[in-house]
């Protein structure tokens, strides 16, 4: 797909349960990673382009469960606390935030979307993890537990900043959060 100009998805849903599943993804991280690491030269359509000079960004959906495989936290806790260097990123999303090692929950993590939490343990632990980024810590474990549906409440880490924009005069600012935003819904019919 690379060599191509195209952008892999890996669609895991009906491969995840099977016994192959940690081999399989693993050699595909592996071997992205090693080419990445070994600056490999590819050829595409418009010419000689080397893997490591473009961006490489991985999108794991409850990145919890992948990471339950001994194989797979101990590559994908490579690529998040390595990763930087060689121009890779990643996106990850999870129910259970508590089961995530710290390199990736936090140590590694520049900005975290947090959606509604029943009950104040999660919200506890969020906070135990991003208590420099926030001021007003008790306010922010009780809205957690009030978000409606498509709202969350965003943070990033202290090297970080979000762009914020000012719908009526168009000023833009850089701030540091933490923010209650209203999601759009998905365009997917699924």
């Amino acid at each position: 797909c690379l060599k191509a100009d195209l952008v892999p998805a890996i669609v895991t849903t009906d491969i995840r349960n099977k016994d192959y599943f940690p081999a399989y993804l693993n050699f595909i991280l592996n071997n992205i990673w090693n080419r990445k690491q070994n600056k490999t030269i590819s050829e595409s359509k418009s010419g000689v382009v080397s893997l490591f000079d473009s961006d490489v960004w991985f999108f794991f959906d409850e990145i919890a469960d992948i990471m339950l495989k001994p194989i797979l936290k101990k590559q994908i806790s490579k690529m998040v606390a390595e990763g930087r260097n060689i121009r890779t990123g990643l996106v990850w999303s999870s129910q259970y935030y508590k089961d995530l090692p710290p390199k990736v929950r936090y140590t590694n993590t520049s900005y975290l979307l947090i959606f509604n939490h029943k009950g104040n343990e999660v919200a506890k632990e969020i906070m135990n993890d991003w208590r420099s980024e926030v001021d007003d810590v008790k306010f922010f474990i009780s809205e957690i537990n009030k978000l409606n549906v498509r709202e969350c409440l965003v943070c990033c880490s202290n090297e970080r900043s979000f762009v914020v924009y000012n719908v009526m005069d168009g000023k833009r600012t850089l701030e540091k959060g933490p923010f209650k935003i209203k999601t759009f819904p998905p365009l997917s019919q699924h």
